[in-house]
């Protein structure tokens, strides 16, 4: 008897769950904004992790480069990589 209610209670919940997962479906075309904002977000970290490990750059640059990198995010990521990280 316990066997069939758990039976029962297991396709009762799966029953439950089903149309939520159904009707949710994801596109494709859903994924590549997240995709490419994850990307952009893995370039911004590695460029902040290069700078924090960069003895070249001056003191009184680092100052500049924080400011460009907290405000601009990944865009002060993309200058710092082309101006900074390339000449290395």
């Amino acid at each position: 008897m316990s066997i069939v209610l758990s039976e029962y209670v297991y396709c009762y919940r799966l029953d439950l769950i089903r149309p939520i997962i159904n009707n949710h479906r994801v596109n494709m075309l859903q994924l590549v904004p997240i995709i490419i904002i994850l990307v952009l977000e893995a370039f911004y970290v590695w460029m902040f992790w290069e700078f924090t490990n960069n003895d070249s750059v001056r003191t009184y640059n680092k100052f500049y480069w924080v400011l460009i990198l907290v405000f601009l995010n990944v865009f002060g990521a993309g200058l710092y990589y082309f101006i900074e990280y390339r000449d290395r």
